[in-house]
């Protein structure tokens, strides 16, 4: 029998110890006739120590006391997630800010850029614009 059958075994034998049934016999038929030998005993001291022990009611002021610790540690962890969730917003924050200050930039160059070039258009038409003949006036 390897480790894992044997702890499974004596998980299962445990089971039914505390559910108040007593598979003892069960178990060893079930298990190779080579190791019934040293698993007998194992049984049996199982059988006697939950004979033996009896169920305890904790203490009212350690049930109020872990109920006082386990309510502030959740609220320590709330308040931690809380925060966290705060920093994650105010960096989602910082970047969109940064995305949007990056955009207006290039479309500001790009619009100085448009600007610019309608000028030069208009300065290059008109130097490169033929001067209209003079006329003479009707006399």
């Amino acid at each position: 029998m390897t480790d894992e059958e044997l702890i499974e075994l004596l998980n299962t034998h445990a089971d039914s110890l505390t559910q108040e049934a007593d598979l003892t016999e069960e178990l060893l038929t079930a298990a190779p006739e080579a190791e019934r030998g040293p698993l007998k005993p194992l049984l049996a001291l199982a059988r006697r120590v939950k004979a033996i022990l009896l169920p305890v009611e904790p203490r009212r002021d350690f049930v109020a006391e872990l109920k006082g610790e386990l309510r502030a540690q959740l609220r320590e962890a709330a308040a931690q997630q809380e925060e966290r969730k705060r920093k994650a917003i105010w960096i989602a924050a910082g970047l969109g800010g940064l995305v949007y200050f990056i955009g207006l930039a290039v479309v500001s160059v790009r619009l100085s850029l448009a600007m610019l070039s309608f000028i030069a258009g208009l300065l290059g038409w008109r130097l490169t614009r033929r001067p209209l003949p003079k006329t003479r006036a009707a006399n």
